[in-house]
């Protein structure tokens, strides 16, 4: 299904890994994980956390915000496919995740990184979302 292609990359990756990791343990120029390799790692890890979590609740908590106001209450798994609705939160965890990977490689958090971001979000909405109707951008298809 969708899901194989993916996995049998992961694993030619980890076996990849592995074999680098046994028999390329005792050359000289061997990577050495230190301090400000664990910093950037998590720092990558955090930035990716934080756009995922952002992506996948803006959308329900934008609603429950507008639900305060209205007298017909409206639920998001019904509104995901919504335009609008359906890219609010691609869209802001989009921008922070791409800024946020950016901003960490150069230490330093730059409109040219804030703008990359946005560029980045729009072309890929145009790319998936409007060619394809039944496609649901991320995290839509399980919300």
């Amino acid at each position: 299904g969708d899901a194989l292609a993916p996995t049998i990359s992961a694993l030619f990756l980890l076996i990849g890994g592995l074999l680098l990791a046994i028999f390329e343990r005792s050359a000289e120029e061997q990577f050495t994980f230190g301090r400000d390799e664990f910093l950037f790692m998590l720092q990558t890890m955090l930035v990716i956390s934080l756009g995922l979590l952002v992506m996948r609740y803006t959308g329900p908590l934008l609603v429950d915000m507008t639900n305060v106001f209205r007298a017909e209450q409206q639920e998001y798994r019904l509104l995901r496919a919504t335009a609008g609705w359906k890219h609010v939160g691609f869209v802001f965890g989009g921008i922070i995740a791409v800024t946020g990977l950016i901003s960490v490689i150069e230490r330093k958090v730059t409109r040219r990184a804030i703008v990359t971001g946005i560029l980045v979000v729009v072309v890929l909405i145009v790319i998936f979302d409007i060619p394809f109707e039944d496609l649901q951008l991320p995290p839509n298809g399980d919300v």
